[in-house]
């Protein structure tokens, strides 16, 4: 009898973890597909946009570039938390 509760439990916790991990990827997943496109449609947006003013000797191009510099930073943070919620990459560490 012993052996067999051991067994539940055992079981039980490893479908709590599978279950952890598929939620973990399923927020990923829901933050890639949702802010990615985004960010960087924002990004390439703010560069070209930079680009010109800079062509016009522009003040504007300077602050430009922060808010490109900051769209970039949280588009790598978005890029690597994704990367760390990916089961696959856990394995293999």
């Amino acid at each position: 009898m012993t052996l067999s509760i051991w067994s539940f439990l055992s079981r039980s916790g490893s479908s709590k973890t599978v279950g952890k991990e598929e939620e973990k990827q399923r927020l990923a997943q829901v933050i890639h597909d949702s802010f990615s496109p985004h960010l960087l449609a924002a990004f390439f947006l703010v560069h070209g946009i930079r680009e010109h003013l800079e062509k016009r000797n522009s003040g504007d191009a300077r602050q430009l570039a922060k808010v490109a510099e900051l769209l970039n930073e949280a588009i790598q943070a978005l890029s690597a938390e994704v990367s760390n919620s990916d089961p696959e990459r856990d394995r293999a560490k």
